[in-house]
């Protein structure tokens, strides 16, 4: 029996540590949104966040982060996420090691429970890809961020390096019944110098024919290609607790059953 597989896709929350800012009341808008929405769905959506997750990296905005998703883990919601570029350092520009340790921490620990992330020194590049099964959709996480570490200062750029990519194509190159998924912050194929993932051709030739979703953010412009480079979906998150126009938050909702996905766009009342 085919399984349907919903993903909502959150993206760039920006989440500040004082509980007045603007993007944390947001986020509680739209959190007790999909808990309304989605009150009696079974299986319950798989919450994917791609990136920027908090505004500067450090460990009061990771607890205050937590505060705020911990609804949805409460209802039983699957949460995916990545780090982004503001995840990893102040204001997106610096890459700190005890940023990417907290990230480890709270966001690949307490929120998705992946095993062994307490540890005091940064994990990530042998975390990733992260690999989840979920019904019978296959996700991938990736960590944009993990080729810049060492620069001084980026520019918001990304990378995955090389090790990642390769074992990225690994991954892909095992045979899925279902669907798969992959998630990230950077643009894969966009090119701008100051937000550019700079593997992203490498990035899209091991993906090409053989992923059925990919999800990113990271330019807070919300974007839809259907299809693209022998990819069924590609979706571009804007910023989710920043509303995209009559004091609307913009939502979007992928539907696999089978390997077919159906997109849908909602907008919530602020």
């Amino acid at each position: 029996m085919t399984t349907t597989t919903t993903i909502l896709h959150l993206s760039d929350l920006h989440i500040h540590r004082q509980r007045w800012r603007p993007e944390n009341r947001r986020l509680a808008r739209i959190v007790a949104w999909i808990l309304h929405r989605y009150e009696s769905a079974a299986p319950p959506p798989v919450v994917v966040i791609t990136g920027d997750l908090v505004d500067d990296g450090t460990r009061e905005q990771y607890e205050r982060l937590l505060e705020l998703l911990a609804p949805l883990k409460a209802a039983g919601l699957p949460i995916l996420a990545c780090p982004g570029n503001h995840d990893s350092g102040p204001m997106g520009n610096s890459y700190y090691v005890s940023a990417r340790v907290d990230f480890q921490r709270h966001v690949l620990g307490e929120v998705m429970g992946i095993a062994g992330t307490e540890t005091a020194s940064d994990r990530m590049a042998e975390l990733f890809p992260l690999v989840h099964t979920i019904g019978d959709a296959r996700f991938i996480g990736l960590d944009s961020v993990a080729g810049m570490i060492g620069e001084s200062f980026h520019f918001a750029q990304g990378a995955l390096g090389l090790a990642q990519i390769r074992k990225l194509r690994a991954i892909l190159a095992t045979p899925h019944a279902g669907p798969t998924i992959v998630y990230l912050h950077h643009h894969p194929f966009n090119r701008l110098f100051t937000e550019c993932l700079r593997d992203a051709e490498a990035l899209m030739g091991a993906m090409k024919d053989k992923v059925d979703v990919v999800l990113f953010g990271h330019r807070h412009r919300s974007a839809l290609w259907s299809p693209k480079d022998g990819i069924d979906v590609v979706i571009a998150a804007g910023k989710t607790t920043e509303p995209e126009g009559d004091d609307k938050f913009e939502l979007r909702e992928v539907a696999l059953r089978g390997r077919a996905p159906e997109v849908s766009r909602y907008h919530i009342d602020l």
